[in-house]
């Protein structure tokens, strides 16, 4: 889920399972406030994305946003 905002996004992202060291990117130019934290199951976290790049001003989805974690990794060592 996201907020469009004046100067940015705001995103919520929540987990059923424990993600380890989670990292988002876009292909926006900008910053987001927090990035490369843990997030625990059940827990709902809300993100700032903070940027001047007025393409942002045109998304309807957020599909752009990357979400990974360690967790990410170690499915792909498995397979």
């Amino acid at each position: 889920q996201f907020i469009k905002m004046d100067n940015g996004i705001k995103v919520i992202i929540s987990s059923d399972t424990y993600q380890k060291d989670v990292f988002l990117s876009t292909k926006y130019k900008g910053w987001f406030h927090e990035n490369f934290f843990d997030l625990y199951p059940g827990q709902c976290k809300w993100i700032y994305f903070l940027s001047d790049d007025l393409r942002l001003k045109e998304i309807q989805t957020i599909d752009d946003l990357k979400i990974k974690s360690f967790n990410n990794f170690i499915r792909q060592e498995k397979k």
